[in-house]
């Protein structure tokens, strides 16, 4: 093997090839300029690319390319500036997007001796930045909401456990640690979340939350880390963003994580370890800074031990744990958070509702089995039906240890989560008999995917 070059290996079927023609004709822009910045050599393609012939270039400088329009900036005087190798996206004189790396060659005593600079770019850079766009621009109506939205959060700690906890938030929040929210429902873990966030570094960037157990089962990886396209049937044919890349530098909230499918559990994790996503039917790693705090009202470790959530993963996302108590037992903060949730639905509903000694008394006594979220619900409806006149109306309103009489009707109720089963199988079998036994069709009526219906219909098969 014949070195024309120290670091440039050839062999001898290129011995008699110059290495000038091969560096002229090569696919990518290739420029050469020396330490000062003039421009010495300059490959045919970005000759073409510029639409410029070589007398037009050679022996001017980068900073004459930017000054007569061709680029909006030089990587190669940024390059010769750091003194390292530079790379960057910049514009040409057609506003086509390029990428280009500029390396510096040193001599012997430090001094630059000329500066190598490869572009790529054209109309494949310019449509992949347009994907890239419109995947954000999806998300970002409702990004920017959340930001704004973030802002009108309040926290309202009176009790000793919830201002340690938010001691706590604020600690966390000047880092990136990966943070586990556990408690109730309707305790408040959405508003943790919130405060960290709002107190973070990452403040000006995205915040992003993503409901898992919103999120169908088999729809889950494709709308986490993204497809690309023709990754699978009924697929956008030009693939789609992940909510975790589009979320790149900001913050992604996972609400009821415990609710991850296990095939996408280790995905996850090796999104925490590294970083990196590879979207379905892909096969390159793309990186993306999200900081992930995640949330939960299930018992993980019970989880992990009947095998429905990786151990592995619990470990990589308990890094910061935080319980957050019930309202029960943190009773003073009762009081407090019903007259901040009065005070903003007296402005919402243009009311001046207040309440007497025996609903604040009853409010201290009840044992809020919804928590926070319950108590904001009891003082929106006391102002919507102004319940000012007679506070105390409502069969909810009776003592915490007393329970009216079920009537027969009540009695005859099934739970909830049966009843719910009995109707989705009913309105199931009734969109199966509209479409003829066409699963396809009784899907696109029910706007599930076909995959889902029949894991549906197994389901209740099953029970």
């Amino acid at each position: 093997m014949d070195t024309t070059f120290e670091k440039f290996f050839v062999s001898d079927l290129l011995r008699d090839i110059p290495l000038e023609e091969v560096m002229v004709e090569a696919s990518d822009s290739v420029m050469i300029t020396n330490g000062d910045g003039v421009i010495c050599g300059i490959g045919h393609t970005m000759l073409e690319n510029l639409g410029a012939t070589p007398q037009e270039i050679l022996g001017y400088t980068v900073d004459d390319l930017v000054a007569q329009g061709y680029y909006d900036r030089s990587v190669i005087r940024e390059c010769i500036n750091k003194r390292k190798t530079v790379s960057g996206l910049l514009k040409d004189r057609f506003d086509h997007n390029l990428f280009s790396t500029a390396k510096p060659i040193f001599s012997e005593n430090g001094h630059i001796r000329f500066v190598v600079t490869n572009t790529r770019g054209g109309h494949v850079l310019d449509q992949y930045l347009k994907e890239l766009q419109e995947s954000r621009n999806k998300y970002q109506g409702i990004t920017d909401y959340l930001r704004t939205r973030t802002k009108k959060c309040g926290i309202v700690a009176q009790s000793s456990e919830m201002v340690h906890l938010m001691s706590l938030c604020k600690r966390i929040a000047a880092t990136d640690g990966t943070v586990l929210l556990t408690g109730e429902s309707g305790t408040g873990k959405e508003v943790c979340a919130t405060y960290i966030y709002e107190n973070s570094r990452r403040v000006q960037e995205t915040f992003l939350p993503i409901n898992c157990s919103a999120i169908p089962a088999d729809l889950v990886e494709s709308e986490l880390f993204g497809y690309e396209k023709g990754a699978f049937t009924g697929a956008d044919t030009k693939g789609r963003t992940g909510l975790l890349e589009v979320a790149n530098h900001g913050t992604v909230f996972l609400d009821e994580v415990g609710e991850l499918p296990l095939h996408v559990q280790p995905k996850l994790l090796r999104f925490l370890e590294t970083g990196e996503i590879k979207r379905v039917g892909g096969s390159k790693y793309i990186s993306s800074d999200v900081r992930i705090i995640a949330a939960t009202n299930r018992d993980l470790k019970k989880l992990v031990a009947q095998h429905k959530f990786r151990e592995d993963l619990y470990y990589r996302l308990n890094v910061v744990p935080l319980h957050i108590a019930p309202l029960r037992d943190r009773r003073e903060d009762i009081l407090p958070l019903a007259e901040f949730f009065l005070s903003r639905f007296n402005r919402k509903y243009e009311k001046q509702v207040t309440f007497p000694q025996k609903v604040q008394d009853w409010m201290m006594s009840y044992a809020w089995p919804g928590n926070v979220r319950e108590l904001r619900n009891f003082v929106e409806r006391t102002v919507i039906t102004g319940v000012e006149e007679d506070p105390v109306p409502l069969p909810e309103l009776g003592q915490a240890d007393e329970r009216p009489e079920q009537s027969d009707e009540i009695q005859e109720l099934l739970p909830l989560h049966q009843a719910v089963k009995e109707f989705e199988t009913a309105y199931i079998q009734k969109a199966v008999r509209a479409s003829n036994g066409n699963m396809t069709q009784a899907a696109k009526l029910l706007c599930v995917h076909r995959s889902q219906l029949y894991r549906k219909l197994s389901e209740h098969q099953a029970e």
